[in-house]
């Protein structure tokens, strides 16, 4: 009897501690607080006080290999929450607003074509009530899913006259490097080998920032 009792105790205790359960109470909270944001947006926009938002998004390939075969796409978004106009003159050293960062859900992407990654982007926007209208600002790098006629940024720039694509300023580094290894007849590899031997903490991230 004493060790049923027990053996029921275990279980009980693995269901209420265990990762599985560990594992649903974040992704309850995850949607609570999209739901939370979303409200508070619908709130803003209905008021006239959303002032649109700002996002960085890039892939991010897992090396996991449970997760072979996806594509990852991590997308931030940036929302300012003005201040009443009459506390702006106090606000001689800083912005009159605060600026809140959410990070999205995680979305598998299985394209790098710009409309496709656009309407995955838009998916993670949704759940915070934002749309590609209410973007403002997108930073990313200058991968071809990002530029050209077909990017991203082209798309949101006819869907939005306001709206303003930056590259990130990691990123700049890095194609200075691609273009200086192109000039001189280079390969990624034979830097990469030299970089080692020379400073191997030091060792350039061969696919990408």
């Amino acid at each position: 009897m004493f060790n049923k009792l027990l053996l029921q105790t275990s279980q009980q205790l693995q269901h209420i501690l265990g990762d599985s359960a560990l594992r649903d109470i974040a992704l309850q909270l995850d949607e609570a607080i999209d739901r939370y944001t979303a409200a508070r947006t619908a709130e803003m926009r209905d008021a006239g006080t959303l002032n649109g938002f700002a996002f960085t998004s890039d892939e991010s390939p897992p090396s996991a290999n449970r997760y072979c075969g996806l594509r990852f796409q991590i997308t931030y978004v940036y929302i300012p929450i003005f201040k009443a106009p009459s506390e702006w003159e106090r606000h001689t050293d800083t912005f009159p607003f605060n600026l809140e960062r959410h990070l999205t859900d995680i979305v598998h992407c299985p394209s790098k074509r710009g409309d496709d990654v656009l309407k995955v982007m838009e998916k993670q926007w949704f759940t915070k009530g934002l749309t590609r209208w209410d973007a403002q600002n997108g930073t990313g790098d200058r991968g071809g899913e990002n530029m050209g006629k077909a990017g991203i940024h082209s798309i949101m720039e006819a869907s939005n006259e306001s709206y303003t694509g930056k590259i990130c300023c990691a990123h700049l580094s890095w194609r200075v490097c691609d273009a200086g290894i192109r000039a001189t007849r280079g390969s990624r590899d034979a830097v990469s080998r030299r970089a080692s031997r020379v400073a191997p903490s030091l060792q350039p991230h061969v696919g990408g920032p």
